[in-house]
Order: structure tokens, then sequence, then C-alpha cells
């Protein structure tokens, strides 16, 4: 009668190593999801990043046109004075 609750027994540091193992696979593999999720988030945030460093810059080209363009227009406009 305890020849059952004894093989039993002797199963237990088998399983609970093979449970073990199971569970660091488990925690590996949801390990491996979190860094790739934070993967992916870091580099949207710097695609984001740099679409909007590019969007400011060309505003910055835009305006720095547009007042050279003003300043042309100014100086041209008292070279015309002078000539009165």
């Amino acid at each position: 009668v305890l020849a059952w609750w004894w093989v039993d027994a002797s199963r237990l540091p088998a399983r609970a190593e093979a449970d073990r193992q199971a569970w660091r696979k488990q925690a590996d593999e949801v390990q491996a999801e979190v860094l790739k999720a934070e993967q992916q988030k870091y580099e949207a945030a710097l695609q984001a990043q740099t679409e909007e460093q590019k969007r400011h810059q060309h505003r910055l080209l835009v305006e720095r046109k547009k007042a050279l363009i003003k300043a042309n227009e100014s100086r041209h406009k008292a070279q015309e004075l002078r000539k009165r």
C-alpha cells in the first residue's frame, strides 16, 4: 500500500523541477514580449520625434526665406528712396 505513495513522492522533486523550468520559460517569453513592446514604443517615439524635428526645421527654413525676401525688399526700397 505504501508503494504507490512512495513512487509518487519520489517523482515530486522531478515534477517540481519540471514546473520550475516551465515557469522560467514562460517568464522568459513574457519578458521577451515586454522588451519587444518597449522597443517598438521607443522606435515609434523616436520616429515621431524625428518627424517633428523635420517639420520644425522646415518651418525655420520657410521663416528664414521670408525674412530674407523681406530684407531684400526693404533694401531695394531704401535704394529706390536714395535715388530720388
